[in-house]
């Protein structure tokens, strides 16, 4: 297997100590740990949003600090925990990536496979500040899978939602990395969510460790 990141010694303030671990290319890969641990913490680090406070990060083996940032934020893409959408509806949410990249913009109806997808049942001209927590944080994943990016970080991506949904949202990402083999790593506090990794980063006592 080749490594996709690799961090050497990293910390971060109070938050993380010494830590060095690998994550490796092609796999699905599960971040543990309870909250305030570090897990956003270190998905952050592995897209370029904050630096360690020492230690060093690679990604296919070029230091990050030597990487492009807007280059390496489009390949390594983040959905945050707390969803972040703009004014306007579901539609438009959907493909303002797409835009700023000036990719082609799907079919609408490609478009509402997805929400079948994420069971989401609304209308690409919903208004964004109708949706829920959850809903907004599976239209934020479907945003980030239009634009096939070669990693995919999702921050505690089911916590919103209930057991079945989370499920399915899961099964359903895994079958993305099957067909397209987009690295998927995701931060959880659930073991059961957690066990359908190839890959998990456990976090204890604010040290990293992994085991495949």
């Amino acid at each position: 297997m080749k490594p996709l990141f690799e961090c050497q010694s990293i910390t971060f303030l109070d938050i993380i100590k010494p830590s060095t671990l690998t994550i490796y290319d092609s796999l699905i890969t599960s971040i543990n740990g309870a909250s305030g641990s570090g897990k956003s913490t270190l998905l952050s680090f592995l897209n370029g949003t904050k630096s360690p406070s020492s230690g060093l990060i690679y990604y296919k083996g070029q230091d990050i600090l030597d990487i492009d940032i807007v280059k390496h934020r489009r390949n390594v893409v983040l959905v945050e925990q707390k969803p972040v959408l703009f004014p306007g509806t579901v539609y438009s949410n959907l493909i303002i990536g797409l835009q700023i990249q000036h990719k082609k913009i799907p079919p609408e109806n490609l478009l509402k496979n997805y929400l079948d997808d994420f069971h989401l049942s609304f209308s690409l001209q919903e208004s964004i500040y109708s949706l829920s927590g959850g809903e907004a944080q599976r239209v934020c994943i479907i945003r980030c899978l239009l634009l096939q990016p070669e990693v995919l970080l999702l921050d505690e991506p089911t916590s919103s939602l209930d057991e079945n949904t989370a499920d399915h949202v899961l099964h359903y990402l895994i079958q993305v990395h099957q067909r397209s083999s987009m690295n998927i790593i995701f931060s959880s506090h659930s073991e059961k969510l957690s066990s359908k990794a190839d890959n998990i980063i456990q976090i204890a006592e604010k040290r990293m460790g992994s085991s495949l």
